[in-house]
C-alpha cells in the first residue's frame, strides 16, 4: 500500500514498533513530540509515526495503528 495514495483518508496499518531507525524524521511537530519507527507486517517500508504522548511500554507484538 502506498500511503500517499490515501491522503485525506483514515487507514489502519498492522506492524511493530522498531528500535532500528531506517527512516529519517520528516518534520518536527510540536503537538506530536513522540517519534516512533513502525515496521508494517506486510514488509512495506518503515513508517515514521508522530504521537502526542510518550509510549512508556512499547509492545513487542503486532499492533494496529490508525493513520490519518
Amino acid at each position: 500500500m502506498h500511503l500517499k495514495e490515501k491522503i485525506g483518508q483514515e487507514v489502519s496499518v498492522v506492524g511493530k514498533i522498531s528500535d532500528i531507525m531506517w527512516q529519517h524524521m520528516i518534520s518536527y511537530e510540536p503537538d506530536y513530540q513522540e517519534i516512533l519507527y513502525f515496521d508494517p507486517k506486510n514488509g512495506d517500508a518503515q513508517i515514521v509515526l508522530y504521537a502526542k504522548t510518550q509510549i512508556k511500554n512499547k509492545p513487542n507484538k503486532y499492533l494496529k495503528v490508525l493513520v490519518k
